[in-house]
Parts: C-alpha cells; sequence; structure tokens
C-alpha cells in the first residue's frame, strides 16, 4: 500500500509520498520563488511555487484566492496521481487548528484545504483520513517513546501508560520543535529529510520557530508513518 501525508498551508504545504517499494517523495508548495537555506539544504523536495494574491478591492481579492486554490490544489492532485494509483493509497491530511488566532488566515486555510479534499475524495483512494492536530502529536510521541507505566485503581489495580519524550514533555503538548526531536530519535523512522536534519539538529534547537518547509514535511512524515503499518 501507498501512504500519503498532507500537511496544508497557505504558504508552505507539505507532501510526503511513500511508496509500497519503499520509494519516497517529497513536494511544497510555497507562495514564493525565493529559497532559502533550508530549501536548498532540503534540495530533493521538488518546489512548487505561487504567486501571493494581488488585487484592488475585497471583491477580486475572493475570487483571486479561489482561481489561486483551485490551480493549487490542481498541483497536487496531478503530482499524487503521477505516483500512486489511488485504489491503492492511502491518504492521510491534518485537521484544522482552531486555536489561531488569525480567524481570516484559518477561514481561507479552511477554503483552500476543502477544496483539495473536495477533490482528493471524489478519487477512489483505498483510505482517505483526517487526523486531528492533538491526535498528531500524541501519536507521534506513542510511536517514537516508551511508555511510563503506573499502576493505579486502588482495590481494582489497571495500567496507565503515560507517554512523554526524553525531556519530560507530554505528548499532546508537543511542540514543533518537539516533533522534530521525535522525527532524530525515533529508531522506526529512516529516510532521507531525517538525514539530512541531523548535522542541523544545533542550530535549528536554537532557533525560536523551525524554518519552512522544514515544519511542513516533518508534519507529513508523521501523517504517513502514524498511520502506516510496520512490517
Amino acid at each position: 500500500m501507498n501512504y500519503i501525508g498532507l500537511d496544508c498551508s497557505l504558504t508552505s504545504t507539505g507532501l510526503y509520498i511513500l511508496l509500497d517499494n519503499g520509494n519516497e517523495y517529497y513536494y511544497n508548495y510555497m507562495n514564493s520563488d525565493k529559497l532559502s537555506k533550508w530549501h536548498k539544504t532540503l534540495s530533493y523536495i521538488t518546489y512548487r511555487n505561487y504567486e501571493n494574491i494581488k488585487a484592488d478591492n475585497y471583491s477580486d481579492t475572493e475570487v483571486a484566492k479561489i482561481i489561486q486554490y483551485n490551480k493549487i490544489t490542481n498541483m497536487i492532485v496531478s503530482d499524487i496521481l503521477t505516483h500512486c494509483k489511488p485504489e491503492e493509497t492511502v491518504v492521510i491530511t491534518e485537521g484544522y487548528s482552531y486555536s489561531s488566532s488569525n480567524t481570516s488566515s484559518l477561514l481561507d486555510l479552511v477554503c483552500y484545504a476543502t477544496l483539495l479534499r473536495n477533490k482528493l475524495v471524489a478519487l477512489p483512494f483505498n483510505e482517505f483520513i483526517v487526523k486531528a492536530p492533538s491526535t498528531l502529536k500524541l501519536q507521534t510521541c506513542q510511536m517514537t517513546y516508551d511508555p511510563i507505566i503506573k499502576i493505579i485503581g486502588g482495590k481494582n489495580p489497571r495500567e496507565e501508560r503515560i507517554y512523554k519524550n526524553t525531556i519530560g514533555i507530554s505528548g499532546g503538548n508537543f511542540k514543533k520543535h518537539d516533533v522534530f526531536l521525535a522525527l532524530l530519535d525515533n529508531n522506526k523512522i529512516n529516510i532521507r529529510l531525517k538525514k539530512s536534519l541531523l548535522p542541523h539538529k544545533m542550530e535549528l534547537f536554537k532557533m525560536k520557530t523551525l524554518p519552512k518547509p522544514i515544519d511542513d514535511m516533518i508534519d507529513a512524515v508523521f501523517l504517513v508513518f502514524t498511520s502506516k503499518p510496520f512490517k
């Protein structure tokens, strides 16, 4: 079975494709044609760029967004179908994070991602999964770190499994840097992205935020590996 992880973003959508034969493909859809140091470090990623929307009034802007989102989503679907037969493929995408303080951006993201989902569910994929952000964080922790087992319940004892990383952060509270650490710590994942980022570990951990496209690609990778059975 082929697996596809899709992390939607208005500025940097990450797409990770892992085929049944072990071949992997990375795509990043970005609203700029300028490549940073980190884009160049991950030079094996196929970058698709598109222009920022420019319009003179509200109506023209809203119409331009729909036209642009339609073009981007067509690119994504085309790239997926280049590598995969839908019947032999599982698609996993991340749900929306409603904690965003920018309501306008959130609404635009919902519009864009829903348009993409609509195109994907119209195809006969083996399975289409929408994974909640909190679930992705917890499953990332669970597949990477051993549980802390506590016996609770008094007269009716039972095991409680608590999942934390090596610095004591619970899986459900993972931030971007914690997910990055999980990628480096996970002995089950041995992919090109991990090998590329490992030499830059210390530099990246000193940054307040992970640079694009690293965070989006890592999320796309974990969408696949938290869903794919290990042989």
